[in-house]
């Protein structure tokens, strides 16, 4: 016996529904993701920074100013990251430290904050979103010798293209002895992003810098091309900053290739030298260590 015809009729029509609640739940579902991963970044600017003072202060003075960039990967090698500060040579009598991929539980101590009460040292976190890797805070820090004040946070632009989130760069004011001086650490956004939303990004922590007081900006720019590194260093020298890490090849081992992805500028010091530690085995990438001098006037 064949099925009726109003039998044909019920089931295209069930047909159908099926499809438009199927098309409706990817909608929304889709819908969601976007609102859940928006709700992940922290683009206000009121978002929160944490701070970190010592019991008591290391105010010894040198002429010479050590300064380490390390970007920590999630934290997820944090013993091996303490052994290399403790071990290294050209790292373990750093004054300051620009980290980036520091991560904490939101609202809890971060991953470095244990390293800042061992040295001593004054501390500054700034997430820059709750990472969807491991639901974590996520941004960059600054560990310092000195007090450090006027302490902000800037939102770069262009949002991630799935995420919806903003990358972070955190700048602070050194009181140093001799005088006050700034350091910036930087994360740009990643291969993801585009070069277009990097050296954009780039341009706008240029614009952020003072010109009074001298300073420091290094971190993790995500190059990932030779074009990019020379844009990067186009717009660095048109606000009148000396690449101090342009000898440097390599700062991210890859079976790919040679990644630069790391570099370090300034303005307003002398005497400076730069390296990368090629032994380091707490990331996935190089630390790189400077050394400074502020100029006299």
């Amino acid at each position: 016996m064949n099925p009726s015809v109003d039998y044909w009729e019920q089931v295209v029509f069930l047909e159908k529904v099926r499809n438009i609640v199927t098309a409706f739940c990817v909608v929304a579902g889709v819908g969601w993701f976007y609102l859940y991963d928006a709700q992940r970044g922290y683009s206000d600017l009121e978002s929160p920074v944490y701070h970190y003072v010592p019991l008591s202060n290391r105010l010894d003075q040198d002429e010479k100013i050590q300064i380490v960039t390390y970007n920590l990967q999630f934290c997820e090698k944090i013993d091996l990251i303490v052994e290399d500060i403790e071990r290294l040579e050209q790292i373990k009598s750093a004054d300051l430290f620009l980290f980036q991929e520091v991560v904490g539980p939101p609202g809890g101590p971060h991953c470095v904050q244990e390293l800042a009460e061992e040295l001593n040292f004054y501390a500054s976190y700034a997430p820059a979103m709750r990472h969807p890797k491991n639901n974590l805070d996520f941004g960059n820090a600054i560990l310092s010798r000195w007090p450090i004040v006027d302490v902000q946070k800037f939102i770069l632009p262009n949002r991630h293209l799935i995420w919806k989130t903003n990358r972070v760069a955190l700048k602070a004011t050194v009181q140093h002895p001799q005088k006050n001086f700034d350091v910036v650490t930087v994360h740009l956004e990643t291969l993801l992003g585009g070069s277009k939303y990097r050296t954009e990004q780039a341009q706008f922590v240029f614009e952020q810098l003072s010109v009074v007081r001298p300073v420091l900006v290094s971190g993790d720019w995500n190059t990932f091309s030779k074009q990019e590194i020379e844009d990067l260093e186009r717009a660095a020298k048109q606000h009148a900053l000396v690449d101090m890490t342009k000898h440097i090849v390599q700062t991210r081992p890859a079976w790919m290739g040679t990644w630069k992805l790391d570099h370090t500028f300034g303005r307003g010091f002398k005497n400076w030298r730069a390296g990368v530690v090629l032994e380091a085995k707490g990331s996935d990438h190089l630390p790189l260590w400077h050394e400074v001098e502020l100029l006299d006037r």
